[in-house]
């Protein structure tokens, strides 16, 4: 089935499920938007209102189709569609990464997921929670969560990436059974890379249990806790599990009211850690005595490259001590401090920073009390900084001197492309301005980068498809050698096998040879014996010597008749000597002619080559021809655009003109009606006779 056919199959599915009337017009429509995120090996269709009709549709036709990504978030296909799409993603074994987040599921369609999983099906990646932009969500319990904690630890080694973020799984006995058994299989499970249980009801107790799982697991990468009630000794587990150096390199415990004991026990393990990049603490009611340690274990860190600290009490002194520590870090390049009262002072210590390093590459200090003093020192430090590519000031106490400041800035500096100036004093259009200036250096930036690798990828792809091609052709001809080179082996093994008879019957004709010359040496013998005895008893046999002629006679005829014997078989071996030769002559000849035949085949293969060549170097042309024919065309229709509007415009105030003079003429037609009538209706003066006057 076509890609047009099927979707507007799930278009009519699609207007059943909301109800609404399909439309031809709207089908269209809708085809060309969905027809862009349906191409490759990606079907994504977010958020696109699509309910239990739609689900079956697509579990109808993607059973044919090769997709390997198969994203529904935010829809409503709610329990009987996920399970149709269960038991298709159970059927097609190329989908890899499934993703039904948000589509108002509960247990019952939970089940389903749960027996796909533990029928070990090549699925890499289930993603059945929600993220920050989220409607419908999920209701998935521990019910669920238990299923598939025991399908992961049991049965299921190909699952890499789980997501649960949002759904109330870790309430009540049922849930810390279920984060129990979770615990277990992250002992026992060898193939999870990822495993997301934000704001999913996950108590200190049962955290602790993951804590003590991962202190012997090596397999996990990212693990995503935020949003649950946790408790500072959780934060002293994890800060255990990072001292082993295990797996970890993303950690997100933001919202978990880890504290100042919590986060310093992360921050102290970061000292010998090798492997987390990304960390998230942000909302853990953090203080200037964790913004003291955590700068610490900055000096000393070499891999952690994201550090998000939002919505904390961090002030001024753990501003300036983080500040201090990134001028020796050479790896940090985000780092998000919004939410945070580090005021002028910690603003200044960050300038100190940017002045003099250029790792860090994104910036985020909004709502941290800064004002125009610590602004300015900002966009001064960036007249000499590289590497900075965004930075956010947003809700701060900033006029327009910052704003100023950061215009002049852009004089020299190339690289940032992002200034949140938002919820500041600062005048709309010196906003727009900074707008407008990000957006030069994002375009310089493409302009030099992005459009150059974008062309590359294009022309690549235009040799790829012309490789195809000649591949396609050489192993046309690589088959043809091939069957060449197959005759020709056959052709050798006919002449070893003509060769092999040959010789068979030539040593069959000198054993013959070599029987008849021993005959005759045994005849020679045999006749000189007998002219012994003849001479011998001549005289006593003289009356036997007529008989014995004879019998020489006699075997002298024999030896003739021997001898044409063996003059015959001479001729008959010089006769198959003679056709043996003919025919390794033939032989030769044959194996010259595919020499010679192979010699051409090549020539041609490099003739094809070099057409192919040319072809590319033809179609090159035509594309730069065809741009300039596009650009033609664009500025035509434009003036054309320009000529129509005039065009309106000069109608409509004709028009106009028109209606205005019809309108002055309805006036005075009126105006000479109501004085025709006045006239009519005054009293006239009566006319007198003659004979009266």
């Amino acid at each position: 089935m076509e890609q047009t056919d099927w979707l507007l199959d799930l278009y009519r599915a699609r207007a059943k499920d909301t109800r609404m009337v399909p439309k031809p017009e709207e089908a269209t429509h809708w085809q060309e938007l969905m027809f862009s995120r349906v191409q490759g090996s990606v079907c994504e269709l977010r958020a696109q209102l699509l309910g239990v009709h739609s689900a079956m549709v697509l579990a109808k036709v993607l059973r044919r189709l090769a997709y390997k990504t198969l994203d529904l978030y935010g829809n409503l296909i709610r329990d009987p569609g996920a399970a149709s799409i269960c038991k298709l993603v159970e059927d097609n074994a190329q989908i890899l990464c499934l993703n039904i987040g948000c589509n108002d599921l509960s247990d019952k369609s939970g089940r389903a997921v749960v027996e796909l999983v533990a029928k070990n099906s090549p699925l890499r990646v289930l993603r059945l929670g929600r993220e920050p932009k989220h409607y419908h969500d999920n209701n998935f319990t521990a019910e669920t969560a238990l299923g598939l904690a025991h399908a992961l630890a049991e049965t299921n080694r190909n699952l890499t990436a789980l997501t649960l973020t949002g759904n109330s799984i870790g309430g009540g006995v049922q849930g810390a059974q279920a984060l129990s058994a979770l615990a277990h299989m992250l002992q026992l499970n060898t193939t999870l890379r990822s495993l997301s249980l934000g704001e999913c009801g996950v108590r200190a107790g049962s955290a602790a249990l993951l804590c003590e799982a991962l202190l012997s697991n090596t397999s996990l990468r990212f693990l995503d806790l935020h949003g649950n009630a946790l408790a500072p000794e959780v934060g002293a587990k994890l800060g255990q599990v990072l001292a082993l150096g295990n797996a970890l390199t993303v950690l997100d415990v933001s919202a978990c009211g880890l504290g100042d004991e919590g986060a310093v026990a992360i921050a102290e393990a970061l000292s010998g850690n090798t492997s987390l990049i990304h960390l998230a603490l942000d909302a853990n009611d953090l203080t200037d005595e964790f913004g003291q340690r955590i700068a610490i274990a900055l000096a000393g860190n070499k891999t952690l490259t994201e550090l998000s600290l939002a919505a904390n009490a961090i002030c001024e002194d753990g501003g300036r001590h983080i500040g201090a520590a990134l001028e020796t870090n050479p790896v940090m390049s985000v780092l998000d401090l919004s939410g945070n009262a580090i005021r002028d002072a910690g603003a200044e210590a960050f300038a100190h920073v940017l002045a003099r390093s250029s790792v860090l590459t994104r910036v985020n200090l909004s709502a941290a009390k800064i004002s125009d003093v610590g602004g300015t020192a900002l966009a001064a430090a960036l007249t000499r900084n590289s590497g900075l590519n965004m930075l956010v000031l947003r809700s701060n106490f900033l006029s327009e001197a910052t704003s100023t400041a950061f215009v002049e800035l852009f004089k020299t500096n190339t690289t940032l492309t992002k200034v949140g100036l938002g919820g500041n004093q600062i005048n709309h259009n010196t906003v727009l301005a900074l707008r407008r200036l990000c957006e030069r250096n994002r375009s310089d930036l493409k302009a030099t980068t992005i459009r150059p690798l974008q062309s590359e990828v294009i022309r690549l792809y235009g040799q790829q498809e012309r490789l195809h091609e000649v591949q396609r052709a050489l192993k046309a001809e690589i088959d043809t050698k091939t069957a060449l080179q197959r005759e020709l082996r056959g052709l050798y093994s006919e002449l070893d096998s003509v060769e092999a008879v040959e010789d068979e019957a030539c040593k069959a004709l000198q054993k013959q040879i070599d029987d008849q010359n021993k005959f005759l040496e045994e005849v020679l013998a045999h006749l000189a014996e007998k002219d012994s005895e003849i001479a011998a008893i001549d005289a006593e046999y003289l009356v036997k010597i007529n008989s014995a002629q004879a019998e020489l006679d006699e075997m002298l005829q024999r030896k003739d008749r021997m001898q044409e014997t063996v003059d015959q078989a001479q001729r008959e071996l010089d006769q198959r000597q003679a056709a043996l030769t003919t025919r390794i002559a033939d032989i030769q000849a044959a194996i010259e002619k595919a020499r010679q035949d192979r010699e051409r085949l090549n020539a041609e293969t490099e003739a094809a080559v070099q057409a192919a060549q040319a072809f590319k170097d033809e179609q090159a042309a035509e594309l730069v021809r065809m741009q300039q024919e596009d650009a033609e065309a664009a500025e035509k229709k434009k003036l054309a655009k320009q000529q129509r509007i005039e065009a309106k415009a000069a109608a409509k105030a004709a028009r106009i003109a028109e209606k205005k003079a019809k309108a002055a003429e309805a006036k005075a037609a009126e105006a000479k009606r109501k004085a025709d009538e006045k006239r009519r209706n005054e009293p006239r003066e009566p006319v007198l006779s003659e004979q009266e006057q």
